[in-house]
């Protein structure tokens, strides 16, 4: 092989690594949509929405809306359309620290378009996926050292 086919098949495989790395094969369309919601509960920007197990996208901005509560800026995967009347909650993990959208699916044949608002259905939190009640202790049930804390 003379050196200017080895160059050529190293800059092949250059490229194509390169492509390969920058997930140049699995490019996605987004739309925007709007969540109006009442507690930010841990959502940030970044935050992810899901559909069951499905990310279908992301949490783009986050504003204080003008009559309290906030508005989220929605970049959702063009191939997955969300139904009117969609359940649409903020979901926070047990230590409030960290949050995502969830969506259950309506049964309406019109979906949500471009620049929609949606309204958030409340919030919940979430311990592996298991809804958690408020618990209360008595003072008499904790530790020594914790009540020590408390004083």
């Amino acid at each position: 092989m003379t050196r200017t086919k080895v160059f050529a098949w190293f800059l092949m495989l250059f490229l194509f690594i390169q492509l390969s790395a920058c997930s140049y094969f699995e490019k996605f369309n987004y739309y925007n949509i709007y969540l109006s919601f009442n507690d930010l509960n841990g959502l940030k920007v970044g935050s992810l929405i899901y559909n069951k197990d499905k990310v279908v996208g992301q949490v783009l901005e986050i504003d204080k809306g003008d009559e309290g509560g906030y508005i989220a800026k929605l970049s959702i995967k063009d191939d997955f359309l969300i139904p009117r009347n969609s359940e649409v909650r903020v979901v926070s993990d047990i230590d409030i620290t960290t949050a995502h959208i969830a969506i259950n699916m309506s049964h309406s044949k019109k979906n949500y378009s471009e620049d929609d608002t949606i309204i958030s259905h409340g919030s919940a939190l979430l311990n592996n996926n298991i809804q958690l009640e408020e618990v209360k202790l008595s003072e008499d049930s904790l530790p020594d050292g914790i009540k020590a804390l408390m004083q």
